[in-house]
Parts: structure tokens; C-alpha cells; sequence
């Protein structure tokens, strides 16, 4: 997975990056009501972070040419649990798993982005 973001390719799982690609795809199909609001993202930002991660870049050759991207896995903590709406850990873990449908990031219809959330962290 990679994301643009400033003009730059970005192929970390950064939490924002990777949640709100989810929220916006979320947003374009969901009925009016069940939209994510800026206020949950807001909330991202300030409680969610990578707690361990297992990854390491990798090219993939696409039509446009090389594209550079992350792939491993990325485990994420809520590490505020202060200020905590009702909703937001229920977001959270619906968009986890929105994220097998949706793929992570840019150039998902290339290939790019293929997402599965795994049980639980293996040490094996």
C-alpha cells in the first residue's frame, strides 16, 4: 500500500492515512446517515497510533511504471482513552473490517492496497 500525500508518494501505514482512506471510500457509499463525520477523524488523530508493526517496502510494476509501496503488517492501540465518543471504537473496527472490500490506500484497482485484518498478532 502506498497513499499520496503532498505531492509525495507515502508508503507508511500511518493511522490517519490508512482510517481515512477507509472513511472516505465508507462516505461515497454510505447512505446519509451512516456517514463518518469529521469529528471521529479529529478524534483519530489524537487517540490512535501504530503499537507494532512487521513491514518493509516493496516495488510493484504497474502500466504507469514503478511504484513503491508498503507491505507487512501494522498493529494499531487507541493510547487516549480520554474524551472517548460513544461510537469511535465501533468506527474504528467497522472500517478494520471495510478494509478487505475497500483495499488501503492508492491504486487499489491496480492491485495495490489488498487488505485482510488477521485475528490476532502472530509471534510465530
Amino acid at each position: 500500500m502506498s497513499f499520496r500525500s503532498g505531492g509525495m508518494d507515502y508508503p507508511l501505514p500511518d493511522p490517519e492515512l490508512v482510517f481515512d482512506s477507509y472513511r472516505r471510500r465508507w462516505n461515497a457509499f454510505a447512505l446519509a446517515r451512516l456517514t463518518i463525520l469529521d469529528d471521529w477523524l479529529d478524534w483519530l488523530r489524537r487517540s490512535v497510533a501504530v503499537s507494532r508493526f512487521d513491514v518493509h517496502s516493496e516495488p510493484m510494476r504497474l502500466p504507469d511504471g514503478l511504484q513503491i509501496g508498503c507491505i507487512g503488517k501494522v498493529q494499531y492501540a487507541i493510547v487516549d482513552l480520554a474524551d472517548l465518543p460513544n461510537d469511535a471504537v465501533a468506527v474504528l473496527n467497522c472500517l478494520a473490517d471495510y478494509a478487505f472490500f475497500c483495499g488501503t490506500g492508492r491504486k487499489t484497482t491496480q492491485g495495490m492496497g489488498q487488505t485482510v485484518r488477521p485475528a490476532g498478532w502472530s509471534d510465530g
